[in-house]
């Protein structure tokens, strides 16, 4: 188990933390990736504000899977960037 990362995560700011810890990441070089600064990487990840449409196709990008999907599952792809 990751440090720090949901178990069964359940939102988009769920998921985002968990591929954020398992890749290593910290929030401010996946808010450079995603184009926000760190602050919105933590709100996200705690549930604290909604995803807009455009940064939830970024960080569905980023995780390289849809979670909101009927069978949300990462891809071969996602898994390892």
């Amino acid at each position: 188990m990751l440090k720090g990362a949901p178990i069964h995560p359940q939102t988009l700011g769920e998921h985002l933390r968990l591929a954020r810890i398992d890749r290593g990441l910290n929030q401010v070089k996946v808010a450079a990736l995603l184009g926000v600064v760190y602050q919105t990487v933590v709100k996200w990840e705690h549930n604290l504000i909604p995803i807009g449409p455009k940064s939830r196709a970024r960080l569905v990008v980023f995780l390289g899977y849809d979670p909101a999907a009927l069978d949300a599952k990462p891809t071969a792809d996602s898994i390892g960037n």
